[in-house]
């Protein structure tokens, strides 16, 4: 695919003609195989009221505020980006990704060098630590319309940052209604390099992908956001300071 166009682009342009152009393939793996754990994690200590599939006014005086944000946004029934990403933000501060110097930023902008001009890279919402991003996610209506473009992004926080040079993988979530993907994208020099210049990387890059198995639409289901926690818990091993 070397003689495919590759031309100067915003992340949130990028589809999958851009992947090919870069040599970039995504595969979908396993549980085991994605997160190198034999079994789920176990969540002991997670409230159980958690996986509530309804809540009533009288109800949510038994609920932790953490607890009933992230269920409330959970029942919605809008699928829109916003609604999408209040859910991220709850599901985050939830699952344990926030901490005294990790915080969200919402509807960010950050330069990138692509074919040697300057373009722009934006996220939903980032994970930052000490100002620094160390994750993003992304929001889209299915994956085949958002994975080129969350792959763009970590792409541009890898070119934004020499600090990804010491890590193997940059660690992403596309949120499809309300359900968040997995997504692990290699710090490959090759890769940057030839984004950067706009040529063909002669080494292939595989991006990996972990879809949890949902029965239904979004976040209905008590069953599939136990699943989504225990996913959760096993990704934090990706995200670093």
């Amino acid at each position: 695919m070397s003689d495919l166009a590759r031309k100067p682009k915003d992340a949130k342009d990028w589809n999958e003609d851009d992947l090919k152009a870069y040599n970039i393939t995504v595969k979908e793996q396993g549980f085991q195989e994605f997160f190198g754990l034999p079994t789920m994690p176990h969540l002991e200590t997670v409230d159980r009221l958690a996986f509530a599939e309804r809540i009533t006014y009288k109800d949510y005086k038994n609920f932790s505020s953490e607890t009933f944000s992230f269920v409330m946004h959970a029942l919605c029934d809008n699928f829109g980006e916003a609604n999408n990403l209040d859910w991220a933000t709850a599901l985050l501060s939830f699952a344990g990704y926030l901490r005294p110097h990790r915080y969200l930023c919402r509807n960010g902008e950050n330069p990138w060098k692509i074919c040697n001009d300057n373009r722009t890279y934006d996220y939903g919402l980032g994970l930052l630590s000490f100002e620094r991003m160390i994750m993003t996610v992304r929001w889209a209506p299915s994956f085949e319309e958002g994975i080129a473009k969350v792959v763009a992004m970590a792409i541009g926080m890898r070119s934004a940052d020499f600090d990804w040079e010491k890590k193997k993988i940059i660690p992403a979530l596309l949120i499809v209604d309300r359900v968040p993907i997995f997504v692990k994208v290699p710090t490959a020099l090759d890769l940057n390099l030839g984004v950067l210049d706009g040529t063909y990387p002669t080494t292939p890059t595989v991006v990996h992908v972990f879809k949890p198995p949902t029965a239904g639409r979004g976040m209905w289901e008590g069953q599939i956001r136990f699943i989504v926690l225990q996913a959760m818990e096993a990704f934090k091993q990706f995200v670093n300071d």
